[in-house]
C-alpha cells in the first residue's frame, strides 16, 4: 500500500477531507483532489516516480464555506486530466488539462 498525501492537504480535524485519489492510468500516474486547511479544493497529479504536482483551474472559486475549487477526476495514458471545478458563483464547470507530455 502506498499512502498519498498532497502537499497542503488539511490534516487536522475540521480542516478539510484531506487527499482523495480518483484515477490511475496504466503508466502509474494518479490524479485526485485534496482540500486545504481552509476547505478549498485543489487537483493533484502523482507521477509514477512519486512526485506530487498540484494544480488549480484558472477561475476556480476559493470560497471556504462552499468547498469551491478544482477536482481532478480522471487521467488517460497520455497524462491528460479531466475534471471539474466550482467557479466563484458556485457553478460547476468541466476542464481538460492537456499535458502534451506522455511521461506522466
Amino acid at each position: 500500500m502506498i499512502e498519498i498525501n498532497a502537499p497542503g492537504a488539511g490534516k487536522t480535524p475540521g480542516s478539510g477531507f484531506g487527499t482523495q485519489v480518483e484515477d490511475i492510468n496504466l503508466k502509474g500516474a494518479i490524479t485526485g483532489t485534496y482540500a486545504d486547511a481552509n476547505n478549498v479544493m485543489h487537483g493533484f497529479l502523482r507521477t509514477r516516480q512519486g512526485r506530487v504536482i498540484t494544480f488549480d483551474v484558472p477561475g476556480a472559486g476559493t470560497a471556504t464555506d462552499r468547498h469551491e475549487g478544482t477536482l481532478g477526476l480522471a487521467i488517460n495514458a497520455a497524462g491528460e486530466i479531466t475534471g471539474a471545478y466550482f467557479d466563484s458563483n458556485y457553478v460547476l464547470q468541466g476542464f481538460l488539462l492537456l499535458t502534451g507530455r506522455p511521461q506522466f
